[in-house]
């Protein structure tokens, strides 16, 4: 087959159209599966947020084993030595970051999954404590 006759059966890449759609929120939280086959939770940083996070490698993450209508984020260049509390922070493409957990079985585990899945969210700056967070909306008004 020539190459002008493989030209015709694989056309030219064309710019996919996405008909408008704009991501306008900063975080989104969904489910993935860790390397042991349990659910873990991805938190993705666009926008705003991915802004905030460019210059940081590593994030640490608050419980949810208190019942909390926040979930609060502490950014870091450099691991705080053999923490496990600091999670990487992967890129997935120039726009987007990215970092997992997998909470702990139980009360955690059940307040992801009913209170935070699936859900985005505008990243807010708490100047108090000096964290960004995000904040349950449905939650904090009932």
């Amino acid at each position: 087959m020539s190459p002008e006759e493989l030209t015709k059966i694989f056309p030219p890449d064309t710019p996919v159209d996405r008909g408008g759609l704009k991501r306008n929120y900063d975080v989104k939280i969904t489910i993935n599966k860790n390397g042991y086959g349990r659910d873990c939770m991805r938190f993705a940083f666009l926008n705003k947020a991915h802004e905030i996070v460019e210059d940081f490698n590593y994030i640490r993450v608050s419980s949810l084993a208190i019942k909390c209508d926040r979930i609060y984020f502490l950014f870091s260049k450099e691991k705080d030595g053999k923490s496990r509390a600091f999670k990487r922070l992967h890129r997935k493409s120039e726009h987007v970051r990215y970092f997992t957990i997998t909470p702990d079985p139980g009360i955690e585990e059940k307040r992801y999954r009913t209170e935070w899945l699936n859900h985005t969210y505008s990243i807010k700056y708490d100047g108090e404590c000096g964290c960004y967070y995000i904040e349950n909306e449905k939650e904090a008004k009932s």
